[in-house]
């Protein structure tokens, strides 16, 4: 059990972190009104990156539990907090989705594809590859 003023350390870091959050959510509502695409794209490349955490996580805990050993018992338990925020990712995913003509050409109906990219390059197979 941890102690009074360890926990009081703790708190104090999780309001401050809530409010950093908070603090960066506002800014970019902000400016996700003034400047919608590179908002979109800095989105999509941060939702890359965490994505690929979680994907990368629930692979090591695969591995672990296919080949066994004792080589994954220590980074189990942040493999599996880090693998937990799949659902999350996937939550995450949807404002990419939606928002798919700020991100990609090809999803704009005026953007000229070949015949045998058009089948692939489209909204609604983007949204079946994602998920």
């Amino acid at each position: 059990m941890m102690d009074a003023p360890m926990l009081a350390q703790i708190q104090r870091w999780q309001r401050t972190a809530w409010c950093c959050c908070a603090l960066g959510f506002a800014i970019m509502l902000i400016v996700f009104f003034i400047e919608r695409p590179r908002v979109m794209e800095s989105y999509w490349i941060a939702w890359i990156f965490w994505a690929g955490v979680s994907f990368g996580s629930l692979l090591i805990l695969m591995m672990h539990n296919l080949t066994g050993g004792a080589w994954g018992v220590p980074a189990r338990p942040v493999a599996e907090a880090a693998a937990m925020t799949l659902p999350l990712m996937a939550l995450m995913f949807l404002p990419a989705l939606f928002l798919l003509g700020d991100l990609f050409p090809w999803a704009n109906s005026g953007a000229a594809l070949g015949p045998h990219k058009q089948a692939y390059l489209t909204a609604s197979w983007f949204g079946i590859r994602g998920i």
